[in-house]
């Protein structure tokens, strides 16, 4: 005779199992996971559906080039593949929401060898460019100051507002070779087709110009000494601050071709790190220790330094284009100092071997000839006349050698990456 506890137990499935019978054909009712997704936990969908992909990508030579969009969902509707991995909306579409490329364009490799690719190059923010210098000089010969204010850094530099309510960065020093290092870094960028750096110009203190005229009392109260030398850097709105990438923080970490991470990255952050790639060499370069060597150097006392925000380095919210600001230890003050820091710009140099192409490029043509300093100096001449020929003077000779065989280096170490990855200019 069966236990009655049995019987109770048996009966009790007998009616889950008939319940849950009817609820599987009633209308409207699935436990489909990938209908539920959607309606009922669109998160989890948003999960199921990232990992359905990638077994999708890992049997098939080619991933579709938008996930399915006819199910409702936010993770339908903002995630599209891109060759094999999978990229948010947000970074394909502008603000209004208006495409800003085909898919078809970047439907190809992130790497040429060690060199960025053309198709990723593409979607690089376009920066600075000599036009914006041009105009830039345009202005200021065609405006004048209607506001001086603190706000742009060390204690007598200024914030400039315009009569067109545009502003500036006035960059005040009394050491002569903190005027060049800001200046000369900038016409280095120029001829490297570094785009990052804001459009600069030097300029004279002049109470009676038409450009100080209106701030003449704000000009000595600044404690500013008439008829010196200045740096006007365009003024950027709208900066959010910039992070140093995993590949940078540590010296057993280097950016190669080779590193699978960044076959996972979204296409902002591809974009940032062709930029980053750029800074690198910049940095090295000038031997800039107010950036990232900045961060590099203190980590010895502070291990979470290189989590935090980059000194002197800012990104545009719209489009992601990083601002290298406030180059004035480069070139001059910073070369004073390389038996200090060289360790470090090596280290940073050594953790890169993925370069862009028109960058190095310009590195071969520089190395080759060795007339770096010369080619800054006679752009800066161009460009700025009238101050070069009084104010400013020429890079020294013993700086112009340090830049030519940092510059040497850079390139040794393109090719040295070249041996080991392939990759042609």
């Amino acid at each position: 005779m069966l236990n009655y506890r049995v019987l109770l137990t048996m009966g009790l499935c007998f009616f889950l199992g008939t319940l849950l019978g009817m609820m599987i054909h009633l209308p409207g009712v699935s436990f489909h996971l990938n209908q539920m997704d959607s309606s009922t936990n669109p998160k989890f969908g948003e999960l199921y559906r990232s990992q359905r992909a990638v077994l999708e990508d890992s049997s098939n030579t080619e991933a579709p080039a938008e996930l399915d969009t006819e199910q409702e969902g936010p993770s339908i509707q903002s995630t599209v593949f891109v060759g094999k991995k999978m990229i948010h909306k947000k970074d394909l579409f502008g603000l209004n929401g208006a495409p800003q490329h085909r898919m078809k364009d970047i439907q190809g490799s992130l790497v040429q060898g060690c060199f960025w690719s053309d198709e990723l190059e593409k979607f690089v923010p376009r920066g600075f460019t000599k036009n914006h210098q041009i105009s830039w000089n345009n202005h200021l010969q065609s405006t004048r100051v209607v506001e001086l204010s603190e706000g742009c850094g060390r204690m007598q530099n200024r914030r400039l507002v315009f009569e067109d309510a545009s502003k500036a960065c006035a960059r005040y020093r009394i050491n002569i070779d903190q005027i060049q290092g800001e200046i000369f870094s900038y016409y280095l960028a120029r001829l490297l087709n570094l785009e990052n750096v804001p459009a600069s110009t030097t300029h004279k203190i002049n109470v009676r110009n038409k450009l100080w005229k209106s701030v003449s009392t704000e000009i000595a109260s600044s404690q500013w000494s008439d008829e010196k030398p200045l740096v006007l850097t365009q003024w950027i709105n709208d900066l959010v601050p910039a992070y140093i990438p995993v590949y940078f923080r540590d010296n057993q970490n280097q950016l190669n071709p080779n590193e699978i991470s960044i076959y996972n990255k979204t296409l902002s952050d591809l974009t940032e790190l062709v930029q980053w790639s750029d800074l690198i060499i910049f940095d090295y370069l000038t031997a800039n220790i107010d950036r990232v060597i900045n961060n590099v150097f203190n980590k010895q006392w502070n291990s979470n330094i290189m989590e935090k925000p980059v000194h002197n380095l800012e990104k545009t919210r719209d489009s992601g284009l990083l601002v290298f600001i406030d180059n004035e230890s480069g070139l001059f003050h910073s070369y004073r100092l390389l038996e200090k820091y060289s360790p470090y710009h090596e280290q940073l140099l050594k953790s890169l071997c993925i370069f862009r192409k028109r960058t190095s490029k310009r590195i071969k043509e520089f190395a080759e000839n060795g007339r770096i300093s010369e080619a800054v100096w006679q752009l800066f001449k161009r460009t700025e006349p009238e101050i070069s020929a009084n104010l400013v003077p020429q890079i020294p000779s013993k700086n112009g050698k340090i830049l030519r065989e940092r510059l040497r280096n850079v390139w040794r170490h393109i090719q040295k990456c070249q041996q080991m990855y392939g990759g042609s200019l």
